[in-house]
């Protein structure tokens, strides 16, 4: 199976360990060879990855894989910074938002699962944090599972006052 593995370039790649929530993304690069991926890395290295990182944080991680050369690269990476704080064994999301162009991501089993922390950050800028929620006391079990933003308010709004008889 070695012929399929993807290798990854670049001092700072790192092979996810524990992913969750995979999804393509849209042509950044408009490269037919390549893919770009988005997922959720609890970062628990069981069989392949930095096991000194193991366990020290959890990210949401932008892909690109080159089908044709079998290399993938890191283009975009939120959740180091936020360290053991924000760390998830287990449960977690990252969704692009395409309307914006920002990441969503669901740290869901934070702090042993005694919170679940949503956190929407802005994608191949400065990593500025545009939303945060941080829910805690919730039945045992009840973790945010995967973030989803909603709109409070839609376009199609429709009133009828009338009265009927």
């Amino acid at each position: 199976m070695q012929e399929y593995l993807i290798d990854g370039q670049g001092e700072d790649f790192k092979y996810p360990a524990g992913q969750h929530d995979a999804n393509i993304l849209p042509d950044f690069d408009d490269n037919p060879d390549t893919l770009d991926l988005l997922l959720y890395d609890n970062n628990t290295v069981i069989t392949r990855g930095d096991e000194a990182l193991s366990k020290q944080f959890s990210a949401a991680t932008h892909y690109r894989i080159n089908e044709k050369t079998k290399e993938a690269e890191i283009i975009w990476t939120y959740g180091e910074e936020r360290g053991e704080d924000y760390f998830t064994n287990i449960i977690g999301s990252a969704r692009y938002l395409e309307d914006t162009g920002n990441v969503l991501i669901d740290f869901g089993h934070v702090d042993k699962g005694n919170q679940s922390n949503i956190v929407e950050v802005t994608h191949h800028q400065d990593d500025d944090v545009v939303f945060e929620a941080e829910i805690t006391d919730f039945p045992k079990g009840a973790w945010v599972y995967r973030g989803v933003r909603r709109a409070l308010y839609t376009n199609t709004w429709e009133n009828d006052f009338s009265l009927t008889e």
